[in-house]
């Protein structure tokens, strides 16, 4: 038995599909409504539901006094596993059977989400990742960052359960043991970040947040929040969640590595939305489907390849060597803060100097690259030695970027002109999108 709380504050008609498509796909639950002040028939609509339904509890209060006020009053009365969920969402077959099959795959998971689409098909945020400060990767403005995993991609772009540092709570799960330590919605938070704040309090009593992908509801983002004006109390309860959690949130978002997810750390890459960053999936496809253990990346930076790599080689038992003319002490730092620092080792050189100076351990078997990533000056001269010398080197796959950035013409040429001398030697696999990126394997 599971009960499962809806808030509500009018939009009388969302309020009846949700519940119509929630009796529709749902069996074995107790249903708890709890209304903030509505005043557009909402009321009396839940009455008939009472009388009609033998599983309907109601709470009736006064006015508004926000959601987490709400589900705190609804949470009073349940004895049981708990699903929060909006009046704008409407649930699919399986999706909660689904949802519980995730939420209890691991002891340590306290609260659980779905994957929410909107009805357009785009995939709503499916939670958040929290970013520390003094890393360099990003512009600081805060001392804390909230950042959405996912927001817009495609629906089965995340199509994995994985864990997340926060959730958002339009449908989510929340085990009875965590209610049993007094975890509850702080009620000085009137909409917005609620969930984060809650999330946080579930991490500070050492158990996860997690997504399950085969959960899957459509929602329509906004419209649970009534016809009240809430952009300045969202920003409010943004800035009140960061002051509350910037001194502790370093300590509770921890890195274990019994419960560190590649998939998150790629999620991470992937929001940031550059010309690197859209190739990050593909780059640890390459990685953990060929079971390769030993990566050359030319050229870390900002280290979104870098980690990409990193997270393969977590999976596969292996090491990234980074090689860059610059410091990267942004990139080094991140990576030490993902607790993947244990599996790279970063080289302060000329990519060329590199390639040849390593000869001599792949010769004699001391190393044996299965992928060398080359993304450095982009200059013809430069690019078209640097797949000369890692040709020599033998690996299994030789990955290229910006092939189709018109500001790079020397990368294009230098391949086109590497291929014409070797084209016996490899397949070749274009990706166009994201500045391009050319994948070459022996």
């Amino acid at each position: 038995m599971i009960d499962i709380i809806i808030p509500t504050f009018n939009n009388l008609e969302i309020t009846k599909k949700c519940i119509e498509e929630l009796y529709k796909y749902t069996t074995d639950f107790r249903l708890i409504c709890v209304d903030n002040g509505s005043t557009d028939g909402t009321v009396t609509f839940l009455q008939e539901l009472k009388k009609e339904k033998n599983n309907v509890s109601i709470i009736l209060l006064e006015k508004n006094y926000g959601f987490g006020a709400a589900v705190n009053k609804g949470l009073e009365i349940t004895e049981n596993d708990v699903v929060l969920m909006n009046n704008d969402v409407f649930v699919t077959p399986g999706w909660l059977e689904n949802l519980i099959k995730t939420a209890y795959s691991d002891s340590k998971i306290g609260v659980c989400s779905a994957k929410l689409i909107f009805p357009s098909g785009r995939l709503c945020a499916i939670g958040n990742y929290i970013h520390i400060p003094n890393t360099k990767l990003y512009d600081e403005k805060y001392n804390i960052h909230f950042i959405p995993i996912g927001k817009g991609d495609a629906p089965d772009y995340h199509n994995t359960d994985r864990l997340v540092d926060t959730l958002f709570f339009s449908l989510v799960l929340i085990k009875k043991e965590i209610l049993d330590m007094g975890v509850r919605f702080d009620e000085n938070i009137f909409i917005d970040n609620d969930d984060t704040d809650f999330c946080l309090q579930v991490r500070e009593k050492n158990y996860f947040c997690a997504f399950s992908a085969n959960s899957i509801a459509y929602h329509l983002e906004g419209a649970s929040k009534g016809l009240i004006d809430i952009s300045i109390k969202s920003k409010e309860s943004l800035f009140y969640v960061i002051d509350k959690w910037k001194d502790e949130a370093q300590h509770i978002i921890v890195h274990d590595k019994k419960y560190m997810r590649p998939e998150l750390c790629l999620s991470q890459l992937y929001s940031l939305k550059t010309d690197m960053s859209g190739h990050v999936y593909r780059l640890y496809d390459l990685v953990t489907k060929n079971n390769i253990r030993s990566v050359i990346d030319l050229g870390v930076r900002q280290g979104i390849s870098t980690i990409s790599f990193l997270c393969g080689v977590y999976k596969t038992g292996g090491l990234v060597i980074g090689v860059d003319i610059a410091n990267c002490d942004g990139a080094i730092e991140y990576i030490k803060y993902l607790n993947l620092h244990g599996l790279f080792f970063f080289v302060k050189d000329d990519s060329i100097n590199f390639l040849r100076r390593i000869r001599y351990a792949v010769d004699t078997k001391l190393i044996k690259p299965g992928l060398i990533m080359i993304d450095t000056n982009h200059e013809y001269e430069h690019t078209i030695k640097e797949l000369e010398l890692s040709d020599r080197l033998k690996p299994k796959f030789i990955v290229l970027h910006d092939t189709n950035e018109p500001s790079f013409p020397g990368v294009r040429r230098a391949l086109d002109e590497f291929l014409k001398q070797n084209k016996e030697k490899y397949n070749v696999k274009e990706y166009d999108d994201y500045h391009g990126l050319t994948v070459l394997e022996r």
